[in-house]
């Protein structure tokens, strides 16, 4: 008795469709273009890249190897088992909405980077591997500035975000979570050979260091 009665689940795919659509038009429908960056342009960071392109922003991919970055240029990818992957991102680059780089100054004004590099379990030791991704956010540090967003899709063990990513982007960076810088864990859940199906129509999870942060990677 008196127990609160919580409302129905929204349908499957339902949050993805209403995020989609918001990245793609404002409340009365013009297309908002923004710079963003995305790191890592494997499995799960060149499908987001292709779709935030295709969207109307202007995305950076950023990575660590010049044949890929090369190939990615030229509108290829090495990933050969996703459907439409290939065609959709020789679209994205024909029409200069993304270019891919290693150079990590390209984070700076961008609206929003998100850090989609691997974080393997290391069987041996133990523990996940976080070398990507220290590596990573040691280099996209010094190129954030106040207000920026920054949303790693990396698999994360419950509370990393607050002891190992804030942390260090707070010294590379010289700026405080959650206070100068928004900060979020949005984990990828993508299947290869369904990639861009996934992301398209998955419900995600997002946690933030705080509620604002949250909120601004739901948007």
């Amino acid at each position: 008795a008196g127990a609160r009665r919580l409302p129905p689940p929204p349908p499957r795919g339902a949050g993805c469709s209403r995020l989609t659509s918001r990245i793609r038009r404002g409340y009365k429908g013009t297309v908002i273009s923004r710079k963003i960056v995305v790191v890592g342009m494997g499995y799960v960071g060149l499908p987001l890249a292709v779709k935030f392109a295709l969207a109307g922003h202007d995305v950076v991919g950023l990575n660590r190897s010049p044949r890929k970055i090369e190939l990615i240029n030229r509108g290829i990818t090495l990933i050969k088992n996703e459907p439409r992957l290939g065609s959709l991102l020789k679209t994205a680059v024909t029409r200069r909405k993304l270019t891919a780089s290693s150079d990590f100054s390209l984070c700076r004004g961008a609206a929003a980077v998100f850090v989609c590099v691997e974080t393997p379990y290391d069987a041996k030791g133990g523990r996940p591997n976080r070398a990507s991704l220290r590596t990573a956010l040691r280099a996209i540090g010094p190129h954030l500035s106040r207000g920026m967003l920054v949303v790693v899709e990396s698999t994360l063990a419950p509370r990393t975000l607050e002891t190992f990513v804030a942390p260090l982007l707070e010294r590379s960076s010289g700026l405080t979570a959650g206070k100068d810088l928004l900060l979020a864990h949005c984990p990828e859940r993508v299947m290869p050979g369904k990639l861009l199906a996934n992301i398209g129509r998955l419900d995600r999870g997002i946690g933030g260091i705080d509620a604002r942060s949250a909120r601004a990677a739901a948007r």
